[in-house]
């Protein structure tokens, strides 16, 4: 199955510091906690890096953040004044996230004496107070809004072009374990942060707690979505993150550098977002499979989580028609409907499909196995074709997570089809059940009498099994 699509790079991370001087509970960084371990990125790495961007005008947009503070980085300047040439040259966006901590002195000057950072975002969570603010983050407040009420005020003077905002995460009562104040709502959260920040001239942005991959052992976590699908919005952004080593991630949400779809020191930003293992990432994720990969399973970050079934379905047409889906993929997504001729009736039937993905579990869910039957197998020399329907209690239609064997053989399936079985969504009483209808194509079977099995699984991890007898002739 050809994977290969030449993407192009649009969002570059570079992680300039792995180290941290803070211990902020939620924060999924085990190690790097002492001064003595931190590492940085060499201006030699870093300028090859920015070599490589120079070369894709594709990209849009430069991240200096990973899991460290970067502000920490000895060599700050000469970093700034290396990036500064892809600035220069494509006026791209580069983004800063900072604990504000060490926002002073030399740090500053070297912010306000080169323009390469356009938006400088500064990390700063709770409720808007010192209290939760410090039980999240830990005794910095003073000094953080000490800090950042100085810079403000030297960059209105010196560079007014500089976008100042926050990356404020506002936990829910029940994620912020062991709080025992007072939990404002919304509302008061909103205003708390405006009277802080607005004088300032600092945008507020919140956001709600989210679960990476690694930090659900952490004192603070987020309440998992019910529904995580739609493919990676990371992943689907052409994204690459580079750490201090130079490995390259496809996201910045997980900190186990064994994550990583290659080397920069030994390959470049086409071959890293294109090679085999960064295409099965790619693949496995728009096909809702991510517990298939081990950094990807626990993380709450999708699609499916951030936009709307409309939403979805119009990005979805578009990166089709900037890199076509191979078939597998464009099934999954799009079901029965061709994404290059989507009409009002086709868009409602897809709709039908995002909206049940996205609809919330109930409380108390009956695991059940999923339902089917093998209608016919049809052999042509050494191909069959076999017909069927497959639907589930939960997942309803079309199930997508499809496994053949021959003679307890794991078989390669060449292609999967869906087709709509209104039959059995009347005869069940299930309208959930229309797209059940499926085709499965095989080839390379030999001659003689064969057992055939296909398992079908639903979300929850129940397989059903439908087995029949096939001969070859």
């Amino acid at each position: 199955m050809d994977l290969q699509k030449n993407f192009k790079p649009q969002q570059i991370g570079i992680e300039l510091v792995k180290g941290c001087n803070f211990s902020c509970q939620m924060c999924p960084v085990p190690l790097y906690r002492e001064e003595s371990v931190w590492e940085f990125i060499s201006l030699e790495l870093l300028d090859k890096l920015v070599t490589e961007i120079e070369a894709h005008d594709s990209i849009k947009t430069i991240w200096l953040v990973h899991f460290g503070e970067p502000l920490a980085h000895p060599k700050l300047r000469e970093c700034f004044e290396i990036l500064n040439r892809v600035h220069l040259k494509f006026k791209r966006k580069v983004i800063l996230h900072t604990n504000a901590s060490l926002l002073k002195g030399e740090k500053v000057a070297a912010l306000l004496d080169t323009s390469v950072v356009t938006d400088l975002t500064f990390s700063f969570d709770g409720f808007g107070d010192k209290a939760s603010f410090e039980f999240l983050r830990g005794n910095h407040f003073d000094k953080v809004m000490q800090n950042i009420t100085h810079f403000s005020e030297q960059a209105v003077l010196r560079r007014p072009d500089l976008k100042l905002s926050t990356c404020s995460v506002v936990p829910k009562a029940e994620e912020i374990k062991g709080w025992g104040g007072y939990v404002p709502s919304a509302e008061e959260v909103h205003n708390n942060y405006i009277k802080i920040f607005e004088p300032l001239n600092i945008v507020v942005n919140q956001r709600a707690m989210i679960d990476f991959s690694g930090n659900e052992v952490l004192p603070i976590t987020s309440n998992k979505p019910d529904k995580v699908f739609g493919g990676c919005h990371f992943v689907e952004k052409d994204s690459l993150y580079f750490a201090v080593t130079g490995k390259a991630q496809p996201c910045c949400n997980v900190f186990n550098e064994e994550f990583n779809v290659g080397d920069i020191q030994s390959s470049n930003f086409d071959a890293l977002l294109n090679n085999d293992k960064m295409n099965g990432i790619r693949h496995l994720l728009r096909l809702d499979q991510r517990e298939q990969l081990p950094f990807c399973k626990n993380c709450s970050l999708s699609n499916g989580r951030n936009l709307s079934a409309e939403q979805l379905l119009q990005f979805w047409t578009a990166r089709n028609t900037d890199y076509p889906l191979n078939a597998l993929e464009k099934q999954h997504i799009f079901g029965l409907v061709d994404p290059g001729v989507i009409n009002v009736n086709d868009a409602q039937l897809l709709l039908d499909i995002w909206q049940r993905r996205n609809a919330s579990k109930p409380d108390k869910v009956e695991k059940t196995t999923p339902e089917g039957h093998i209608d016919a197998v049809v052999i042509d020399v050494d191909k069959l074709s076999i017909t069927g329907w497959a639907a589930d209690l939960l997942d309803g239609s079309p199930l997508t997570h499809f496994t053949v064997l021959l003679d307890d053989v794991v078989w390669t399936i060449d292609t999967v089809t869906w087709s709509m079985r209104s039959d059995v969504a009347a005869s069940f009483q299930r309208s959930e059940w229309k797209f059940s209808g499926f085709t499965l194509s095989l080839s390379g079977v030999a001659v003689g009498d064969h057992q055939l099995k296909i398992q079908i699984a639903n979300s929850t991890g129940l397989i059903m099994e439908l087995v029949k007898r096939v001969t070859v002739l």
